[in-house]
This record gives C-alpha cells, structure tokens and sequence, in this order.
C-alpha cells in the first residue's frame, strides 16, 4: 500500500480483478502506468480517484474501456496532476478533456494522440487552463480545426503566454489551415 510508481505497461492479461486489490487503500501512489491494458475498465479509475490523491502521472494508452465519468472522477479528485496520456483511448470525448482542464491547472504534458471525436473547444479550454503546459500531443485528432487556436482570449493587459510550451504536435490534424 506504499508503492509510489506502478508500472505495468503490456501485461495484456491483467484485468480489473487484480489492480483493484493493488491500488484500493493506497495513498501514496504517484504515477501509474497501464499501456495496452485493453481489459481495465472505469471500476479501477474509480478506485483510483477514490484512493490517490496524490497522484501526479497517469499514462492509459490504449485503455479502450476506459468512460469519461472515470476520467473525470480522476480529474476532479487528483489535484496534483502533471503528466496526462490518453493515447489510443478514442471513447473519451471532449466532455472528459474540459474537465481535466477545468481541474488540472499544474498540468506539464498532456497526450491526446488519436482521439477521433476531440474537437477545438477542449484544445482551447486546456490552453487557457493549463498555464504551465510543456508538451501537448494532439496527432491524429482529425476534428480539430483553426478554432482551436483562433478562439483563445486575445486580452492586452492579460496576453496568452506560451512560453513553457515545447512540444506541440499536430500531426495528421488535417482541419487545421493557415489561419
């Protein structure tokens, strides 16, 4: 009930049996890593953000069972999170994405690679929200377009400061133009 890091990236035959047990009563997690473990659904986000509050890093990719409710439940309970991979998870919608923005304002890198119903509203809210943002991934987001930019405040005594940002992809965001 002590572990900080849990990595168990490709062991495609865990399920929800057996990380309930591992992550129920453990408030010292820090950041978990389930890469590709397509059997886990939203019973152990639940316990997750019933149980660390602590946590700072959560990479999901290609956690294909996972719900927005689950996303948001975590979001809203896990205060401290800075590093965010929802690669592959193409059931979340913006409805999970605006509420990680409305709730993780520490956020350094979020990846959102190949989600097929992200649209422009949630890019701009994580913009705005997330102030300290590093590296955001957006590849593969094929409904975004140029609103997602265009729409962010353009205050003069308030200028949008993107000075932290470092890695931006857009890879294969084909709604995207010049503007």
């Amino acid at each position: 009930k002590r572990i900080e890091r849990l990595t168990l990236t490709n062991c495609t035959k865990l399920t929800d049996i057996s990380l309930l047990p591992l992550i129920a009563g453990n408030r010292s997690l820090l950041a978990l890593d389930i890469t590709g473990l397509d059997q886990v659904t939203e019973k152990t986000m639940m316990v997750v953000a019933d149980n660390c509050l602590r946590l700072q890093g959560l990479n999901v990719t290609g956690c294909r069972k996972l719900t927005d409710e689950s996303v948001m439940a975590i979001a809203k309970s896990c205060r401290h999170l800075k590093r965010l991979k929802f690669n592959s998870c193409v059931q979340l919608t913006d409805k999970a994405i605006m509420t990680v923005a409305a709730h993780s304002s520490h956020l350094l890198e979020i990846d959102l690679y190949g989600l097929q119903s992200l649209e422009s509203p949630a890019v701009t809210a994580l913009l705005m929200s997330c102030r300290h943002l590093r590296e955001m991934r957006l590849a593969h987001c094929s409904r975004l377009d140029d609103s997602a930019f265009l729409d962010l405040p353009n205050d003069p005594e308030m200028p949008m400061s993107f000075d932290a940002l470092r890695i931006l992809d857009l890879t294969d965001c084909g709604e995207l133009g010049d503007k």
